[in-house]
Parts: C-alpha cells; structure tokens; sequence
C-alpha cells in the first residue's frame, strides 16, 4: 500500500466513523474509555479520541486530523464533525488534482485563497444574536439534539447574561440542577468564622452593603475605625489582604458586643491577578483601593446591594444606581477585544488557564456565574447528558462571540454558489 492509500485510509476512518453522529439525526456511539468503561456519546471530538489504526502511519494522520477537529472545538465551541467532514472531502478531492498534475504549491496557495473567502462570505451572512436572541435556545437545541436541553440553555442565558459564564460537571445525583450566581463572585471567604451573621446557613450575608477595599495587611483598629464610626451601625464588608493577630482579637472582642453586621474578606488572587480582581470589584461597587494607613475619607466606601460570604466564596451583588457603568463598559471592552485578538492570533498568546480567568472576569462584569451539575440515573447516563449539554453551552458561547448562519450544510452551498458566480464574472 502506499503513503497516499494510508494516509487516504486514515482520514477517511476517523471522519466516517465520526460523521455518525453529525446533524439532528445523527447516532450515538457506545465505545470503552480509558478506563475501560462503556461511554455513550453524539460529541464527535470525544468519539474521535477512540478512533485507533493498527497502522503507524495512519494512526499518525488520524492524530493530525484529531488535532484539527480539537482546535475548531478551541475557537468556536462546536462544529468538530463538520471540520472531519470538510477535511476528508478536501483531502480526498486535493489527492485527486495532485494525481492529476497540479503542484502542491499551487493546490496549497488555492486553498488558502478559497478558505478566505469562505470566511468572508459567512461573517458577511451571519446574523448577530444580540438582536434575535431567541435563537440561542435553537442553536443549543440542535447542538444538544434535545429540544428541552436548548430551553434549559436558553433560561440560563437569559438570566445570567450573554456574557455570563456557564460550566459544565459531573453530578453524583440522578437530578441535573443548575447553581446560578449574579453579580461578582470571588474564591475568597470569611477570614474567621465568628464574622458570620447567619448561623444557620454559617453565612454573613446583608444589604444595602458598604464595600473598603484595603490593599496590604491591617495592623490596626484605627486602620478601619473611622469608617465604623461614619456608618454608625450599617453594614459594612473589609476586603483586605490580611489582618494582624492582635488586630484579629480585637475585632472578636468588639463584634462579641457589639450588633454591627461586618465581615473582612482576603482579597481574592494571587500578584497580578489580585490587582486586577481588586480593580474589577472597585468599579462594580463605585469604591476607592486605599492603603490600610490612608486619611479616612468617606468617598472611599463602595456600595453593593447585596453580599453573601460562606466559608470559601463572595458574591457580591452590585448596585445599579451606584456602579460606575462608564468604567465597567470599559473593562469589559478591554476584555473582549484582548479575547478577540487570541481569536485572531494563530499562536494563542494566552493559556487555557488566562483565557478562562478573563472569561470569568467578563461574566463578573456584565451577568453571572452557572454551574450546571449533569445528573443521570446510572454513570453512562450522567455522562451522555454531559456531552450534549458541553456541546450546546459550547455553541452558545459561539453564537453570541460570532453570529449565526443557516445551517444543514446550506451556507456552504450557498458559499458555493456564490463564490462560483463571482468567479465566473471574472
């Protein structure tokens, strides 16, 4: 056999065993995973991890085009099938030409130029889902293949925001629930639990809360005294990098007598990522950084309308009477064009890790948080569903970063169509 017929081998194993599953009708796939247990799934790129050749080579091709398949999933959340499809038929169809005589230079410089204006064509056709955004629930409803899976999405979306951050786990329980966060929620708790106000839900949780953001450690009562004194009794939570032991004492003995409802919370991150997480929690509460010596100033307190604080999480709700909606939009500018510009970038200058503490950042900003927690009566199940609701939170997250197109294959026989017409005017 030769290196053509194996390396047309390998493609078209992988891409016809996955090609199963494409579209509202397609199959699922039983198989073993790693650790030998029977997987059930319609996610073609979790398919195509299995897909294994007895042949070096082929298995060599299977892993170039698996790699393909796994960057579209990277940039645009879904279409893995799709991309197996299209690189089969261009790889036979290429093999074709070069049979024929065409130099590899020339086939290579033709599909460069085509893939251009492919790209051109569907930007230029797709349609914003900001302005119909009911078609959210149908992109997760086909992407899910499951009608009620899309809804669910679609409910979510709607109550976290376009730029809310939705995740995708694993339940131990049959039931499939959804915890859902609004405002800012930060990996940071109660620095004691004597702070707490909620003894039954062991929570400090208030309203109409004012916020100190203090960069550095407090040492001292007098760090923050002032600012108890100026609100007299209302609610007030300390965002500090750390608070002294002696300082710490003191603080029990006086909440023991006093009911003032106030919490002191670590700032959440580490070197830079504190900074910025300080900067983002500023601009959503109106509040000032200060030093824990700076001259008391009652125009450094923020304000937040709600805050809940457990033993390892904040959330805090912000206020939309007070927040600086000017410096907020320009974080969050600043953040989708730096996520933009890694789209753009053929070499990410950001890691997995980086892109997803910014994505958070976004939903902190403008929405909220999701988790949904897949659930399913035996472990096939749970991680069935859980393949079909990553797969339409993948493409959600898609449709509102790039728009949509009408899909079934018609916007590339429509991209045909008319690239062939302008070709022909030439």
């Amino acid at each position: 056999m030769t290196t053509t017929e194996k390396l047309l081998n390998g493609v078209n194993m992988l891409a016809d065993t996955v090609k199963l599953t494409l579209g509202t009708k397609g199959r699922t796939v039983l198989f073993k995973d790693d650790n030998n247990k029977p997987h059930i799934t319609k996610d073609g790129v979790t398919v195509a991890r299995y897909v294994m050749s007895e042949d070096n080579f082929e298995n060599m091709v299977i892993t170039v085009l698996r790699e393909a398949s796994m960057k579209t999933m990277l940039s645009s959340g879904d279409g893995t099938t799709t991309t197996m499809v299209l690189a089969q038929n261009l790889i036979n169809e290429g093999t074709k030409l070069l049979s024929e005589g065409m130099s590899y230079y020339e086939l290579g410089n033709q599909m460069d130029e085509g893939l251009k204006d492919v790209i051109n064509y569907i930007k230029k056709n797709s349609l914003s889902i900001e302005s119909k955004l009911e078609l959210l629930q149908e992109v997760a409803s086909i992407s899910a293949n499951d009608s009620k899976v899309g809804k669910f999405i679609y409910d979510i979306v709607k109550e976290i925001g376009l730029y809310g951050d939705i995740e995708v786990k694993s339940s131990q329980y049959s039931e499939t629930r959804v915890d859902k966060t609004t405002g800012m929620k930060l990996h940071k708790g109660y620095i004691e639990p004597f702070m707490v106000n909620n003894i039954k839900e062991s929570t400090f949780t208030a309203t109409d809360v004012h916020v100190l953001i203090v960069e550095g450690v407090i040492r001292a009562m007098t760090d923050f005294g002032p600012y108890i004194e100026f609100l007299n009794g209302k609610p007030l939570v300390v965002f500090c990098d750390d608070i002294s032991d002696i300082t710490l004492g003191q603080i029990k003995k006086w909440l023991d007598v006093s009911a003032y409802p106030i919490c002191f919370v670590e700032n959440d991150g580490f070197g830079d990522r504190k900074q910025i997480l300080m900067n983002d929690l500023a601009a959503l509460t109106s509040a000032m950084i200060v030093e824990p010596t700076t001259e008391f100033n009652s125009k450094n307190l923020g304000f937040a309308k709600e805050i809940k604080i457990d033993q390892y999480h904040t959330r805090v709700s912000p206020d939309e009477d007070t927040i600086d909606r000017e410096l907020v939009d320009a974080i969050v500018e600043e953040i989708l064009y730096m996520l933009e510009q890694d789209d753009n970038n053929d070499e990410l200058e950001l890691s997995n890790r980086e892109r997803r503490f910014h994505q958070k950042r976004l939903a902190n900003l403008t929405g909220g948080v999701a988790v949904i927690h897949a659930g399913g009566r035996t472990e096939l199940e749970m991680k069935e569903l859980k393949d079909r609701l990553d797969d339409a939170v993948l493409a959600v997250s898609s449709a509102i970063k790039m728009g949509v197109n009408i899909g079934g294959g018609y916007t590339f026989i429509n991209c045909q169509n008319d690239l062939s017409k302008n070709n022909n005017k030439k």
